[in-house]
């Protein structure tokens, strides 16, 4: 599993607009740093649920490609 999903520039555009808005505490503006945590907390749980699934796809692949295997050895026999 890796976090491939962070170099998609959507995430990167996310991030820092989380972060600009947590920067925003500096003026006193207590809502908008509430607003970065959402969206850092989304981008974070989206790339996380996108590795957990990638991690599933890659081994459904894993076991169909053996199913393949089998399939054609026993066609060959």
């Amino acid at each position: 599993m890796s976090f491939k999903n962070f170099a998609d520039a959507l995430y990167k555009v996310c991030i820092v607009l989380g972060i600009s808005a947590g920067i925003a505490i500096v003026s006193h503006e207590y809502s908008d740093l509430f607003e970065s945590f959402v969206i850092l907390f989304i981008v974070f749980m989206n790339a996380l649920i996108g590795v957990f699934q990638e991690g599933k796809a890659e081994s459904a692949l894993n076991e169909l490609k053996k199913l393949e295997f089998i399939w054609w050895n026993q066609l060959l026999v």
